[in-house]
């Protein structure tokens, strides 16, 4: 497959609070993170079905996203 087969959705400026770092004290307290995300679609018809309700929802998505990151913890990203 190629890139041209995908349609790209970004989303920008998600801000999410999560524990990061390599040392203890890093990830004491949650630091704000600004993610810029990019999704690779198929486009092929019937990918996503014929109707809004089978759409992607993006804030769905991006509560997801934030959701990993805020309940986890992480040394690097």
């Amino acid at each position: 497959m190629n890139v041209s087969d995908f349609d790209c959705v970004e989303l920008r400026e998600l801000h999410v609070s999560c524990l990061v770092g390599i040392h203890s004290h890093e990830r004491l307290t949650p630091q704000p993170l600004v993610l810029k995300v990019r999704l690779f679609l198929e486009r092929r018809p019937g990918s996503f079905g014929n109707s809004l309700e089978e759409s992607m929802d993006y804030s769905h998505v991006a509560g997801d996203l934030a959701f990993l990151l805020e309940a986890g913890e992480y040394r690097l990203l």
